[in-house]
């Protein structure tokens, strides 16, 4: 098993399929010998037992069961087999995922995407919140662009790579906040979408911009009810009780903490310009037409 250290979270890991993975997740490599906080293995197996209690939960093709210390959730397909299991114990210490062969050409997308979820659970009972954004690093600092997918957060992100020198993305898809010594940060990790953009490495984070499509480029402050809103659309969102009420603990202390603003913007370089000026130009915000 491999040994990770991801936002500082120390994980023994061990995947099956290289294309995600390889090159991707090795820059947060540590030593063998080091000790782990959390486990999580990845299998793939003919045939994956059901469970055996009854389900606690159950929509459509998924059941949710809780066996013996452990969270499972299973997936079926149509002939009633399982064809996904991801199960952890209550403390999130062991978790597993095991795939189903006959999934074929989608195990390696599936291990990638399922993996990342767990993950995440483990990040917000650590004291982390996912928020999917395209996160950029700029002048020593973070500022992350969050949107529903299609509206841009990764072109925009682009542009800042284009225009400016210094420019790294941390993660182009779920980069993890955390809070040390009353300041705020914005981390890599290695699940960060289709393109697998990102580096390991956390950064104060300046602000968090939520980004709309618009034929004109603005920007606007918002107020608590909408960074709430904004924050819960585009965060994670737990089914564990315990992990959502950690998630609105985080939220609160962000709206408090971390500015917040509105984007709207073109699709062309112009709204990095917009932006760029009041975040780190300290100006009126005014965006040119």
């Amino acid at each position: 098993m491999k040994k990770f250290d991801i936002a500082g979270i120390r994980l023994g890991f061990t995947y099956q399929y290289r294309p995600y993975f390889e090159d991707n997740i090795e820059p947060y490599r540590i030593d063998d010998d080091a000790e782990v906080d959390y486990t999580l293995t990845i299998s793939t197996l003919d045939r994956i037992e059901p469970p055996l209690s009854d389900p606690i939960y159950t929509y459509k093709n998924r059941h949710m069961h809780h066996e013996e210390g452990y969270l499972i959730r299973a997936v079926y397909d149509d002939d009633g087999a399982v064809k996904i299991l991801m199960k952890h114990s209550d403390d999130y210490k062991v978790n597993e995922i095991q795939l189903a062969r006959k999934l074929k050409h989608r195990l390696s997308e599936l291990e990638y995407v399922l993996s990342g979820l767990m993950f995440m659970e483990i990040a917000l009972k650590e004291g982390l919140f996912p928020l999917h954004a395209s996160a950029v690093g700029h002048k020593g600092q973070a500022v992350l662009f969050s949107a529903s997918s299609g509206e841009g957060k990764s072109t925009h992100a682009n542009y800042w790579r284009q225009l400016l020198d210094d420019v790294v993305i941390l993660n182009d898809d779920k980069p993890l906040i955390y809070e040390r010594d009353g300041q705020y940060y914005a981390a890599g990790t290695p699940w960060s979408g289709k393109h697998t953009i990102n580096h390991n490495l956390s950064l104060p984070l300046r602000a968090i911009v939520f980004l709309e499509k618009g034929d004109e480029n603005s920007h606007e402050e918002i107020d608590d009810e909408a960074k709430l809103k904004a924050l819960l659309k585009n965060g994670v969102r737990p089914g564990n009780e315990q992990l959502m009420g950690h998630a609105l603990t985080m939220i609160d202390r962000l709206i408090e903490r971390v500015p917040m603003l509105r984007l709207k913007a073109k699709h062309d370089a112009s709204s990095v310009t917009c932006i760029y000026k009041k975040l780190f130009l300290e100006g009126s915000g005014k965006c040119s037409k």
